[in-house]
């Protein structure tokens, strides 16, 4: 096949024009630019389009006809015909952004959808500028539409994908917390058991008196409060709501630590929260949960494989510039170094077969990400592995 060859003089006039601060309402891209021109808004998947309002003239490039399926020798493009493609529920506020260009209040820049013929659904991103006279009035509309479509999709798929992974983390969560809700029902409900029989003997040996009643009454209140409690605490984790809130850090720590205090008093683990100040984020505060869940989880895991004696668990809160630290560190000997570069890795797990589904802390790392728009990084520190979130500062109380 002959190679086809390209006239690069109107693309380098061109340049040289906007070199020299030639207006670009001066500038036809569609006339100036040539073949070059043309292949590079096929390769890019853009086309461009010019509207003399005046003369009420829209003129279209190739490749803006091939994004939006018509005929370049039959079809008369139009902000009419133009507004008909777009997705019905996008039309009201494309044409308020297109109004606000005219007006020189904003630039022309949106995202929306296209909706075909045959019902297919296109996504485009556009960009235009309007160019006004000395009277202010608009005269030349210009500007250009990518297909982002496949950009789109794959950004929907990646959106299901990791929903699908936080279920299933929370799954994994849920089979580690059903042990410790059994574990902390396990004591009020010995407590009730031993209380129902005293109060049976009593009644029966004729010795209860009205108080004893009452204070024995009130102890069951207590024990069936503090179960319900426990209760309520996990079902506001697996049924959270969603929306972003703002929230004392300090606040989803400690929930975060009721949710797993069984457990550490199970394994003899000293916790300890150093966190001189009171600071406010913005966020998912379940989700932010539920990512120290996972580095929590990470750690008693390592107690209980290690044979870790006087395990520790320690949490330091501060300010450093714009941001709020949270440095969790524990003792149970650390990250491996040849695999500290993969802790966040999906499926990745140094745990023995059967005891680590890796993706606790791949799932913590995408909840900072994207919920707490923070980062977070993991490192060794004298006794153990030290995983540090920064997140931005909302407020500060001292």
């Amino acid at each position: 096949m002959k190679q086809k060859l390209y006239d690069w003089n109107p693309l380098i006039n061109t340049a040289k024009g906007l070199q020299e601060n030639v207006s670009l309402c001066a500038v036809d891209p569609i006339d100036k630019s040539g073949a070059l021109f043309e292949w590079v808004q096929h390769t890019a998947h853009i086309g461009v389009w010019v509207l003399n309002i005046e003369e009420d003239r829209l003129k279209w490039s190739d490749e803006l006809h091939r994004i939006f399926e018509t005929d370049p020798d039959r079809f008369n493009p139009s902000y009419e015909s133009f507004i008909a493609f777009v997705h019905p529920e996008d039309r009201e506020r494309v044409n308020a952004t297109y109004t606000a260009s005219l007006k020189g209040n904003a630039t022309y820049s949106i995202e929306h959808r296209l909706l075909m013929s045959d019902g297919r659904i296109k996504y485009v991103k556009e960009e235009g500028e309007t160019c006004f006279d000395e009277q202010k009035k608009p005269v030349v509309f210009y500007g250009s539409v990518q297909d982002i479509t496949t950009q789109k999709t794959l950004e929907m798929e990646k959106a299901t994908i990791e929903q699908l992974l936080l279920h299933q983390s929370k799954l994994a969560q849920m089979g580690e917390m059903i042990d410790t809700i059994a574990h902390q029902w396990k004591q009020p409900l010995h407590q009730i058991n031993s209380i129902l029989p005293s109060l049976e003997r009593e009644y029966s040996n004729r010795t209860l008196t009205e108080d004893q009643l009452a204070d024995k009454l009130d102890e069951i209140e207590m024990l069936t409060t503090h179960l319900a409690q426990t209760v309520d605490s996990f079902r506001r984790f697996f049924h959270p709501r969603e929306c972003t809130t703002q929230f004392p850090i300090t606040d989803a720590i400690k929930s975060a630590y009721t949710l797993i205090e069984s457990e550490t008093e199970r394994l003899n683990v000293h916790f300890t929260l150093d966190a001189p100040g009171s600071f406010t984020v913005d966020g998912d505060k379940e989700e932010f949960i539920q990512a120290l869940l996972s580095i929590f989880y990470n750690a008693l895991q390592c107690f209980k494989h290690r044979n870790v004696t006087a395990p520790e668990i320690g949490i330091r809160v501060q300010r450093k510039e714009t941001d709020i630290t949270i440095s969790i560190h524990d003792n149970a000997g650390g990250i491996p170094e040849h695999f500290i570069n993969k802790v966040f890795d999906l499926y990745f797990t140094t745990k023995i077969n059967g005891h680590g589904t890796g993706l606790g802390l791949y799932v913590a790392k995408m909840l900072i990400e994207k919920s707490m728009h923070g980062t977070i990084t993991a490192e060794n520190g004298s006794k153990g592995a030290v995983f540090t979130i920064y997140l931005p500062c909302k407020t500060a109380i001292s």
